[in-house]
């Protein structure tokens, strides 16, 4: 029998899981933890809040932009989208400006600036600016809400640990994570009271459930894009089932939508998302197999597109690498992670050249090949040096720093280990052996056991 529960229902409960927190002060970030069926009705929910039908004081925002990775190209994204909302639009219904005007709420007009470094600080700044071009705010907060990314889209927790503590006051920034694959865990910053997390217990599955038998639907839904969504949704709820008769049979039916959708790009979500969802299931066979299409793909698309093509390449490398490394397939790993950061570096992109000899060191140590580890960590170091001091000690250049010194004194003399050292203190600071010594860069020497029987 199907649970009483309406899609109403569950709105309002989301609705009151906000107010639990509206009028707290001091948070900078929250993120709403949930389950995949539970997505979407809570993005309807901060589109609600966007609209004039929504009940709190905050004002909120949305930026569309898509994190790749790349820390600097984002928010470089982010300045065209906010550039783009004083732009006249198409409806008037999306214009924000002639809204406010409309609506005598604009003091003045606000252009953002020309010429100027686009960082994430002067974004603020110039949100602030353009806050107090509207009237009666006082104390009201603009709450900028980032959608989240697909499940297999790189982790953007690195990116909230660098911004998080230079949001200014009269900011907040709100997302959704996925329980079952997190993608902005802020660790211990997650406890300092700058952070809030909002795991809903809802039935979504039960109110569409019922919303269907009677017969209502949403018409957004008969649009391909809607569809190819949704399916995401359904094939990620299905791994949860373990089934996997009826995943390839949901998998089939998101490849039939992606290509409907047209474009390489949404085909490639396809193989990335179906070599997610068998992941999870612990069919790594079946895993890979995807994988590897998806990266062949990948790699034809960068020909023609270099700026889209990598980020979507890199991408589906970083899936195919974490198969191999979890099927233990250490010396392929190698090589993936390798070729990965060779042409992150040609790409002018540091950080992910950095985790590419992170995983490449951390595998050849696994290997018990020590001075391969250590020359790859190193390079791993160089590659993430070019990244700015607040970013390196938050974060993995930390984990590659702990397990060079703890190979490096098993393999270095003193006078060698002293040159790192000295390095080590003008990329992260003085105290960076307090910094290497806490709990959770003590696991990065820690070395998974073999088995008789694995591949390496």
């Amino acid at each position: 029998m199907t649970e009483s529960a309406s899609i109403a229902q569950e709105f309002y409960k989301i609705r009151e899981y906000w107010r639990s927190i509206d009028q707290q002060p001091g948070w900078k970030l929250m993120i709403w933890l949930a389950e995949y069926q539970d997505v979407d009705i809570l993005d309807k929910f901060m589109e609600t809040e966007r609209s004039p039908v929504g009940v709190f004081d905050d004002i909120f925002f949305r930026f569309d932009s898509i994190y790749s990775g790349d820390d600097k190209e984002f928010v470089k994204e982010l300045w065209q989208e906010f550039r783009a909302w004083f732009m006249p639009a198409p409806q008037e219904k999306h214009d924000i400006i002639k809204a406010l005007k409309n609506d005598g709420l604009l003091l003045e007009d606000y252009t953002p600036p020309e010429g100027i470094e686009e960082s994430i600080d002067r974004l603020w700044l110039e949100m602030l600016a353009f806050k107090k071009c509207i009237k009666d705010l006082g104390d009201t907060n603009f709450c900028i809400y980032f959608p989240p990314s697909l499940p297999t889209g790189p982790k953007m927790g690195g990116w909230f640990n660098n911004v998080l503590d230079r949001v200014p006051k009269g900011i907040r920034l709100a997302t959704i994570d996925y329980v079952h694959s997190r993608k902005v865990d802020l660790g211990a910053k997650a406890t300092t009271g700058k952070v809030k997390e909002l795991q809903p217990k809802l039935k979504m599955l039960a109110a569409i459930s019922n919303e269907m038998d009677k017969g209502s639907g949403n018409s957004d839904t008969t649009s391909t894009d809607a569809r190819f969504t949704k399916q995401i949704r359904v094939v990620l709820d299905v791994t949860l089932k373990k089934d996997s008769d009826l995943l390839s049979k949901e998998v089939e039916t998101l490849f039939m939508l992606s290509k409907k959708m047209g474009g390489e790009s949404h085909v490639l979500s396809g193989y990335m998302v179906a070599a997610q969802a068998y992941y999870m299931i612990v069919d790594f066979k079946t895993s890979e197999a995807y994988a590897d299409e998806a990266v062949s793909r990948a790699e034809v698309l960068m020909e023609k597109d270099k700026s889209t093509g990598y980020h979507l390449w890199k991408t589906c490398v970083m899936l195919k690498g974490a198969i191999l490394v979890a099927r233990k397939k250490r010396k392929e790993g190698i090589i993936l992670y390798d070729g990965l950061a060779k042409t992150a570096a040609a790409h002018e992109d540091p950080y992910t050249a950095m985790e590419g000899n992170r995983f490449s060191g951390q595998l050849y140590y696994e290997l018990d090949k020590l001075p391969l580890a250590f020359e790859t960590l190193l390079l791993g170091l160089v590659c993430g040096s070019y990244l700015d001091r607040e970013m390196i000690r938050q974060s993995t250049f930390m984990q590659i720093a702990a397990l060079a010194v703890y190979i490096g004194k098993q393999i270095k003399n003193t006078k060698e280990m002293a040159v790192l050292e000295e390095q080590l203190a003008l990329w992260i600071g003085d105290d960076w052996q307090e910094l290497l010594q806490s709990a959770d860069l003590e696991k990065a020497t820690v070395r998974r056991k073999k088995t008789l029987f694995e591949t390496t």
